[in-house]
């Protein structure tokens, strides 16, 4: 992007003036000192409307007379710095906006361009646009950790300029941003910062922080608040959409599950699964929490049957999938294929969920798959897939989708430990102080 100078308007006139080798008494005549002129080139005093009015038409006059083909306008001149400053940002503002949808967008030095210029000039109005910008690019490409920094920056400058539907905004941007990055009881602080403004909420965004909230509550373990949070939405809103009750009743039987109530569960996603109309999507989810109760219930027979049920709802899903959800989805199909003991559609799935989980930059999804993959490996005593799993992973850090902490390091270390494989150990050991020393 192109960079930009402000000037002041006594820096204007003086850059002008000498760019066309004028005096300074050529440019007032005889309406002006030339002891104001000089104070206000040199910023010691104001440009007035008066005075700017009689240099621009001084210059002008003298450009036309010697065929110079430059003109300079009074309001031109008597731009301040400020204004200038905020006639700049809107042109950030717009070079990002059509740039974000862009894969070469280089973020990264528009960054630091526009940081190094709200060192100088503090716009929160233009400060909050901008970083919400950022915010949305970065979550766009799945970098959750620093779109949560720019929504905080955009969140501090909203407190400078009241403007409540604009913080509303950047409070569910940050309330979804903290689920992603498991900060629950954050989650939940921002969802009751925006609830304190419920007059200003729109229908649709009052069922998204309450029912954010119950998400919040059962991420943590607090399950009977999640249920009453639940059942308040309910008497709340009794016309919802087939998208909201989806989601209400899911979590709901989800949260049953964790309550260890299995039957009131199944029911309830049962009655989801006969409800959803011919959706693969929202029915692959439905199937893959009853997959997971069975899973726990050992139930092997029922296993199989919902198994060959989602089988053609996969074969449809594979020409619609990457969302949010596909790692997930594909990693209860494994472990579903793993209590059943096919093991070869267990690797099929769990290799699935690997690729959608680091496209999407899933932690917590990637270390239970890739933790389950190590203990399939190890039960075939199979090196060669054991040392494609390892530098999977380590890609994975370097990539900083996975943490250095992760069960399946200890596993891969204890691994090569063994079987006395010290120079993959070495490989491991080496590759993890190097990151640790660049992190």
């Amino acid at each position: 992007m192109e960079s930009f100078e402000i000037l002041s308007p006594g820096e204007k006139i003086k850059r002008i003036r000498k760019s066309l080798n004028l005096k300074q008494f050529q440019i007032v005549g005889e309406d002006v000192t030339r002891n104001l002129i000089s104070a206000i080139e040199n910023d010691k005093a104001n440009l007035t409307p008066k005075v700017a009015k009689i240099v621009a038409s001084n210059i002008n006059q003298f450009c036309k007379e010697n065929n110079i083909p430059f003109q300079v306008s009074e309001e031109y001149l008597l731009e301040d710095t400020v204004d200038q400053a905020n006639i700049i940002a809107d042109k950030y503002i717009e070079f990002i906006k059509l740039n974000e949808k862009n894969p070469n967008f280089d973020l990264s030095n528009t960054v630091k361009n526009i940081e190094d210029f709200f060192l100088k000039y503090n716009l929160p109005e233009k400060k909050v646009i901008i970083y919400e910008l950022f915010g949305n690019i970065l979550i766009s490409i799945f970098d959750y950790y620093k779109g949560y920094t720019y929504y905080i920056k955009a969140l501090e400058n909203c407190s400078k300029i009241s403007d409540i539907c604009k913080e509303i905004e950047i409070l569910s941007n940050l309330s979804y941003t903290c689920m992603k990055l498991n900060r629950y009881n954050e989650a939940i602080d921002y969802n009751q910062m925006a609830l304190l403004h419920t007059n200003n909420l729109s229908t649709n965004l009052l069922f998204n922080f309450k029912f954010n909230n119950a998400l919040a509550y059962k991420k943590l373990g607090k399950l009977e608040s999640a249920l009453t949070e639940l059942t308040n939405l309910e008497n709340i809103f009794k016309n919802i959409g087939e998208d909201d009750k989806f989601q209400l009743l899911t979590l709901k039987a989800n949260c049953y599950k964790e309550l260890k109530q299995y039957k009131s569960a199944i029911d309830l996603h049962t009655f989801l699964l006969s409800a959803t109309n011919n959706n693969i999507e929202r029915s692959l989810i439905i199937i893959c929490n009853l997959l997971e109760i069975y899973l726990l219930l050992k139930d092997r027979k029922s296993t199989k049957k919902l198994l060959d049920k989602c089988s053609t709802y996969l074969s449809l899903y594979k020409q619609t999938e990457d969302s949010e959800y596909t790692c997930q989805i594909y990693r209860e199909i494994a472990n579903s294929y793993l209590l059943i003991e096919d093991i070869e559609l267990a690797r099929l799935y769990f290799d699935e969920a690997v690729k959608f989980g680091k496209k999407r930059k899933n932690e917590r999804v990637l270390s239970d798959v890739l933790s389950s993959l190590f203990d399939i490996y190890n039960a075939d005593s199979n090196t060669n897939d054991m040392d494609n799993l390892k530098n999977e992973v380590l890609e994975l850090i370097s990539l900083k989708i996975i943490g250095f902490d992760e069960l399946i390091i200890f596993k891969l270390i204890d691994y090569y430990n063994n079987i006395n494989d010290t120079e993959s150990l070495r490989s491991i050991t080496n590759f993890i102080i190097d990151e640790k020393s660049n992190f």
